[in-house]
């Protein structure tokens, strides 16, 4: 993306990736991810020319600006206030992007003269509450004219895209360190607070260096916008689109695009170590020995002939990969590390400098399997795609993915190593170009190339073994869940994390979400599938956050959980199930009011005839997990939650009523409850919990001294210590309902 949008990372960036079997479970969970129903959060990579525009309203009324996000004096000063044409010389903007920004801002100005789309500005947060311009937030758009493409020759003519709302991070001149402010530091551009983290390389604390954040906007305010533009950009011949979203090409997009992922995983690789010496593994093999550069320290080799004490180094930063020829480089790099590697098939020992243990030289190996898995893989991602606008999205520069990972990221496949992905004509001269964003990294308070990739990680990577196409165990937990409670949140807990129960590698919680049957308060307050997440996030995160559990919605035509379970058990199961996995159906040994065992709903199922062949199934006893009771040894019930809901909403006073459902939800989450129903929050929830008399519930069972405290529900998740990059960590979490990151086992 570049400029104030900041650079976009590709998987081996994320923090999540320690090695080669981490990277492939990442990009193995694109496909599945994507083909969940109600994801939206992964749009086309365009390649125009990107510019980043703002609301201004230093000359006594609002109007749209440049912003190109540079951070030092002057032009970094001249940026945050917001270029306008009269400011082009000044600022030393190039043609291209004059004439681009110049088109731009004439539409987007002339719609807030004549459109009065202000409404949508303040929704979208481009004008504050008070009503003024906040010059930390812009709209990060890309522009695209057909006489003056890039690499891609778009069919749908001239455009320009909305990709969404973003906000600069505060800069500083001479800021110093984190906690110890310079006394002659000065403010350049306001904006949110700068995010940092631990340099694995001296354990220092530092700041993080990218511009922005991309925010969560109004998504309606969005499409209201584009509405109201779009009339002005035709009239310069530009057509106007928000977010283009990526959508499967078939129905079984996802099983196709996994079977040609593990089809590159099983080609060949020869690597000529030396000149006398070459190995050739499948990439799945050498993947599966690969660790990540810019997430691991090396082990060095004990010399007794050196005073050198140091035990590892770090190989991670911007010239730490030494060429024997001279010079430095990064992991990463195409040109020094993957093309004379995997292209070139240059001897690794003579190419890279001599040091101890060879770490170098392995390094720069293990940069280069990593960096052609995600190559192939993400090529063969790209190749299951489309998009409703620009078509099939195989020739297309890439997609950015959203909502999987602690952070967006892109998958460009061969435009990696060819900016026509191997598809278009040479970029013509008279291409449009984008001014190139301001080189900060050499700067002392932000890190180098890949030193922002650690934070409070380990010394050392955890190994993570992955058997070839080894079966997996998968939890189905289906159920209205309206509301979720903490029996459903311990039911989730035990099978992610084993307590009590085999360990389910994968936990699909799936709900309900029939067209004409809903679960209503007394009040008729509507309690749908959307609303289900939503509580489920907010009352029981220590679940949701589980690496191992995902959250989706069932097809309308589903009404039970019965239907659920035929359904993701079957040939047509939407999950990757193989042959040698096994499915383990939620349930509980809760007796229902005839005194059955709540896993015996699970007896009808003909496993000859319902369940794919090549799966085994786990639906009995031996795989229900204890139930969860509350204090007077009675069970959890949505319906008597609901019934509890109601009765404060009647009367918000209804002690009895609060201390019965601090059973069901635990009390500090009281307040969240009823501000997502929209209802009051009852009078007990608003009394600070240190206030509360033991007889107002003192626990999360809602129960006096004489019992004691049952904790919440939570996982054996290791907790993340790592400050976020602008978004709080429960909004990075969320998964829009499907797929988390770095199962336990993989799925290769």
């Amino acid at each position: 993306m570049g400029g104030a949008g900041g650079h976009m990372s590709h998987p081996y960036d994320l923090d999540e990736v320690t090695n080669g079997s981490d990277l492939i479970k990442v990009l193995m969970s694109i496909p599945a991810y994507l083909a969940m129903e109600g994801v939206t959060n992964a749009t086309i990579k365009l390649d125009g020319s990107n510019n980043s525009v703002k609301v201004i309203d230093r000359r006594g009324k609002f109007e749209f600006a440049l912003d190109r996000g540079a951070g030092g004096l002057g032009k970094g000063e001249m940026d945050f206030a917001g270029l306008t044409p009269d400011d082009y010389e000044a600022r030393g903007l190039n043609q291209g992007l004059q004439n681009s920004t110049n088109i731009l801002l004439g539409i987007l100005n002339e719609a807030l003269e004549v459109a009065h789309i202000e409404p949508e500005l303040r929704k979208l947060g481009l004008i504050d509450p008070d009503g003024k311009a906040d010059l930390s937030k812009f709209l990060n758009t890309e522009f695209y004219e057909k006489e003056n493409s890039n690499s891609i020759d778009y069919s749908v003519g001239n455009f320009i895209s909305f990709h969404g709302v973003y906000q600069f991070y505060e800069k500083y001149h001479r800021r110093g360190q984190p906690g110890k402010l310079n006394p002659d530091a000065k403010i350049i551009r306001k904006g949110i607070e700068r995010p940092t983290y631990i340099d694995k390389k001296d354990d220092k604390e530092k700041f993080y260096k990218g511009p922005s954040v991309r925010l969560d906007y109004d998504a309606e305010a969005m499409a209201r916008l584009v509405q109201k533009v779009r009339p002005f950009a035709k009239k310069r011949g530009f057509e106007i689109y928000g977010p283009a979203k990526v959508n499967p090409r078939t129905e079984k997009m996802a099983k196709e695009a996994i079977a040609d992922m593990k089809a590159s995983l099983l080609k060949p690789i020869t690597i000529n170590l030396s000149a006398d010496r070459s190995e050739t593994k499948s990439l799945g093999e050498w993947a599966r020995e690969s660790v990540n550069p810019l997430t691991t320290k090396y082990p060095l080799p004990e010399d007794p002939f050196s005073n050198n004490t140091e035990k590892e180094v770090y190989l991670g930063c911007a010239d730490c990969i030494k060429l024997a020829a001279g010079g430095a480089t990064n992991p990463y790099n195409k040109k020094k590390v993957y093309e004379p590697i995997i292209i070139n098939k240059i001897p690794l020992v003579d190419y890279y400098a001599d040091s101890p243990g060879q770490v170098v030289a392995l390094a720069a190996l293990n940069s280069a399997i990593l960096f052609h898995v995600t190559r192939l893989l993400g090529q063969d991602i790209k190749n299951h795609l489309t998009t409703e606008v620009f078509g099939d999205v195989t020739s297309h520069e890439g997609i950015v993915i959203r909502g999987l990972a602690a952070e967006d990221f892109k998958i460009t496949g061969e435009f990696m190593v060819d900016d026509s992905g191997g598809f278009a004509q040479k970029r013509p001269e008279t291409a449009l170009q984008e001014e190139e964003s301001e080189d900060e990294w050499h700067s002392d308070e932000y890190e180098t190339l890949g030193d922002r990739k650690f934070a409070d990680r380990p010394e050392e990577a955890e190994e993570a073994y992955v058997e070839f196409q080894e079966p997996e165990t998968f939890a189905i937990v289906p159920g209205a869940f309206k509301p979720p409670h903490v029996g459903h949140a311990d039911m989730v807990r035990r099978y992610a994390t084993g307590d009590g129960v085999k360990k389910a590698d994968k936990v699909y919680v799936v709900i309900s979400a029939p067209m004409n049957a809903h679960r209503t308060l007394r009040d008729g307050t509507i309690i749908d599938a959307d609303t289900s997440i939503a509580l489920w996030r907010k009352l029981f995160p220590e679940v949701v956050s589980l690496p191992n559990v995902e959250f989706m919605k069932a097809p309308a035509d589903m009404r039970s959980p019965i239907t659920v379970a035929f359904k993701f058990i079957s040939d047509e199961s939407p999950l990757p199930l193989e042959e040698g996995d096994t499915v383990m159906l939620g349930a509980s040994n809760k007796l229902d009011k005839k005194e059955r065992p709540d896993w015996m709903r699970w007896n009808s199922i003909d496993k000859e005839k319902h369940v794919k062949p090549g799966i085994e199934l786990l639906s009995g006893e031996e795989t229900a997990v204890p139930a969860y009771e509350r204090s007077d040894g009675g069970g959890f019930s949505a319906s008597t939650m609901r019934d509890l809901i109601s009765d404060l909403v009647d009367d918000p006073n209804n002690k009895k009523a609060y201390n019965e459902l601090i059973e069901f939800v635990p009390k500090d989450k009281i307040h969240a409850l009823f501000d997502q129903l929209g209802k009051p929050i009852p009078t007990m929830a608003q009394i600070p919990v240190n206030e509360l008399s033991s007889g107002g519930g003192g626990s999360v069972t809602g129960h006096s001294g004489e019992r004691p405290e049952r904790p919440l529900p939570s996982g054996s998740a290791k907790p993340k210590t790592k400050k976020s990059k602008g978004k709080k960590n429960e909004n990075l979490a969320i998964m829009n309902e499907v797929m988390r990151l770095i199962m336990e086992r993989g799925t290769f």
